[in-house]
């Protein structure tokens, strides 16, 4: 017998991330970030809420219904991916961008939010173009998009890994680095709490991409019933109704609504 149940065990962890068993289990395991405002934040005893914590909970109420389950896994950027290979969640709604790179190892929702790679900067300095930051210190958060940009060569300069937007942004505001790398999305509102920094470089021409839920490479039923819930929010009004509770109130037209209400684009897309 307990053979048997390691046995069944395995099968049941093998199978975690796919959709008949999640539909089977009435369970769903979802990853969201760690102390991403507006996208995902917690308070003191560890409940999330936030524009990304709202979709999550949404796409898993149209996956596994009322009364289904749904867990949330407070995630850091770098264990994003390694948790979606190691079925330790089913899908991720983790401010996860759509690479080339990661195209190897995730297979992507249509997008939910769109973002440019971009640099956040000391006023004063002047720094406008990516070329200037060339033998400067530059934050980056091990991980994400700005991680495959400094991998990528094209820029010469001393990187430094810090833990997320928190500490990269006190660690900006000591001094103890020229500019802070990573998406518009991220950065923007940073310019709002802080008058000494603003968003010297809005984009880095190049390095758009859309941020949208993961799932484990290969698993097409997944992905396909994770859209299906973004149409069907949206035409629900659900975006709508988040940008007006958590995106507006936080970016205050530092970003453009295009970039965070892609209703328009669902449609496009619903009539091919």
């Amino acid at each position: 017998m307990k053979k048997f149940t390691c046995f069944l065990a395995l099968t049941v962890a093998l199978l975690a991330d796919n959709l008949e068993q999640i539909k089977l289990t009435k369970t769903i395991k979802i990853g969201i970030r760690e102390a991403l405002p507006p996208l995902s934040i917690q308070n003191a005893d560890g409940v999330s809420s936030g524009f990304e914590v709202e979709l999550a909970k949404a796409i898993g109420k149209e996956i596994v219904g009322e009364d289904g389950k749904i867990e949330l896994v407070v995630l850091k950027a770098n264990e994003r991916i390694p948790f979606l290979k190691e079925n330790k969640i089913d899908i991720a709604v983790a401010n996860l961008a759509q690479t080339k790179e990661r195209e190897n190892d995730v297979d992507f929702s249509v997008p939910y939010l769109l973002s440019d790679l971009a640099v956040l900067t000391h006023k004063g300095s002047e720094i406008k173009q990516i070329e200037q930051l060339s033998g400067k210190k530059i934050l980056y958060t091990k991980g994400t998009t700005s991680e495959e940009y400094k991998n990528s060569g094209k820029l010469n300069a001393d990187w430094i890994e810090c833990e997320g937007k928190i500490e990269c942004f006190n660690m900006l505001q000591n001094d103890e680095a020229d500019a802070y790398m990573s998406t518009n999305i991220l950065l923007a509102n940073l310019q709002l709490n802080d008058d000494k920094v603003e968003l010297g470089i809005p984009r880095i021409a190049g390095n758009s991409s859309p941020t949208c839920v993961g799932v484990k490479k290969g698993n097409k039923e997944l992905i396909d019933e994770v859209d299906k819930a973004i149409f069907k929010l949206s035409d629900s009004g659900f975006f709508t109704q988040q940008y007006t509770d958590y995106l507006e109130p936080y970016f205050q037209n530092t970003v453009g609504k295009n970039y965070l209400i892609l209703e328009g684009f669902y449609k496009t897309l619903q009539f091919k």
